[in-house]
């Protein structure tokens, strides 16, 4: 029998087929839920709350996809590097938090607000002077600032009696700061209030010694911590602490409505 060369139309095997191509899933979310989780870890109400388990979300879905060598690897990678960014934000912002309760908790331990350790000049009446170091201070009253977007407006009248230690002058915005303390108990600080105010004491020139100024601090106060009436804004139930800080001790007062528990005499004239 004679060899034959196979013909060139017989039937050939068919080709494997094509492998189908990786899913990218994992990696879209990896990377969707990790932007979120850095965009949400800015400290803004109710949106923070959700940066710790989007962050978890993008880091796991991340490692996920590598691991099981699906398609996307460069969003998973991204995903995975967002979300850790998030979570890191989240940290740094819990330990400062932690910091600051840890200061307020020594403050009150050194008797002062702040840790300030001068002189308790009592509880005051709104709109009775009073003197602390440096300066004669009166706290004219609390009201809403429907203006301001709600915020608490506290007016103080002061005069400068020292001799400023700095030249001779008084600075408003370094020398006076306060808290109010809150219906709710909590107690909030005016320099957590970055907004212009209309006699804002950064704007202010240094007075000279008897030299006197009208200026404002204001508050960021959930509506709770400070019931107001909403007709007038007059605000009720609150304290306001001013501490004075020219002499380098921080002595201090409180001013307080007759409606305010350990509020002293009858209330003043409201701002």
């Amino acid at each position: 029998m004679s060899w034959q060369h196979p013909s060139p139309t017989a039937a050939r095997p068919p080709a494997p087929p094509r492998p189908a191509p990786a899913s990218t899933a994992l990696g879209v979310v990896a990377l969707v839920t990790g932007l979120l989780a850095l965009l949400t870890s800015v400290p803004l109400p109710l949106l923070d709350l959700l940066s710790v388990p989007l962050g978890v979300t993008a880091v796991a879905t991340g490692v996920l996809a590598l691991a099981l060598r699906h398609g996307g690897r460069g969003l998973a990678v991204a995903g995975l590097v967002t979300g850790a960014l998030g979570l890191l934000a989240d940290l740094v912002r819990a330990l400062v938090g932690v910091g600051l309760l840890g200061l307020a908790a020594l403050g009150a331990a050194a008797g002062g607000p702040g840790g300030s350790t001068g002189t308790d000049a009592g509880e005051h009446a709104w709109g009775e002077q009073v003197r602390l170091d440096e300066y004669d201070v009166a706290v004219s009253g609390a009201r809403t600032a429907p203006e301001l977007g709600g915020l608490l407006l506290v007016e103080l009248d002061v005069r400068f009696v020292g001799d400023g230690g700095r030249g001779g002058s008084g600075d408003l915005y370094e020398d006076l700061y306060g808290y109010l303390l809150g219906a709710d108990g909590e107690e909030y600080w005016a320099t957590d209030c970055l907004v212009q105010l209309p006699a804002d004491p950064r704007d202010m020139a240094d007075l000279a010694p008897g030299g006197s100024a009208t200026f404002q601090m204001c508050f960021e106060v959930p509506p709770a911590a400070a019931p107001s009436d909403p007709e007038t804004g007059e605000v009720a139930g609150v304290r306001v602490q001013v501490v004075d800080e020219s002499a380098g001790t921080g002595s201090w007062a409180t001013w307080a409505d007759a409606g305010t528990p350990g509020g002293a005499g009858p209330a003043g004239p409201s701002v």
